[in-house]
C-alpha cells in the first residue's frame, strides 16, 4: 500500500465494524480521521454511526465501513473502508446519505478531516 501522506499511528478501540466477505482483487482503502467537538462528542458519534449504517445498506461496492474511537483522543474517529473500485468509493462520496451526513456533522466537527486513499492488494503472510 501507498500512500503520499504521513503514516498516522493511532491507538483505536471499536465503535463499530463490519467487514463484507472475502475480496481477493486490488481494492481501494480509505483511512479517514475525523475529529468533533468535544460538547458534542455524542452527537458527532450518532451521525457517524447513521452515515455507517446508511453505507452499508446502500452503497454498491463498499467492502468494510469500519468507525474506531482512538483511545487516546476521545474527540477523534477513525474510518477505515475498502472498496472494490475507485468508482465506488466516488460514488459513496455524492450518495445523498454521504452529502446530507456530512453537512449536518460539519457544525459539531473540531477541525477538517484528515483523509487517506491508497489502492491496495491483499497479500498473503
Amino acid at each position: 500500500m501507498r500512500s503520499h501522506r504521513p503514516h498516522h499511528n493511532a491507538r483505536a478501540a471499536p465503535v463499530q465494524s463490519s467487514i463484507g466477505s472475502g475480496y481477493g482483487g486490488a481494492m481501494i482503502v480509505v483511512h479517514a480521521y475525523v475529529y468533533a467537538q468535544t460538547e458534542h462528542r455524542e452527537a458527532y458519534r450518532a451521525g457517524l454511526q447513521a452515515m455507517r449504517e446508511a453505507t452499508l445498506a446502500g452503497d454498491a461496492g463498499c467492502l468494510e465501513y469500519s468507525v474506531w474511537a482512538d483511545s487516546d483522543d476521545p474527540d477523534k474517529f477513525v474510518f477505515v473502508e475498502r472498496w472494490t473500485d475507485l468508482a465506488s468509493l466516488k460514488a459513496h462520496i455524492d450518495a445523498p446519505h454521504h452529502v446530507g451526513a456530512s453537512a449536518a456533522l460539519e457544525a459539531l466537527r473540531a477541525r477538517p478531516a484528515d483523509i487517506h486513499v491508497f489502492e491496495a492488494e491483499p497479500i498473503d503472510l
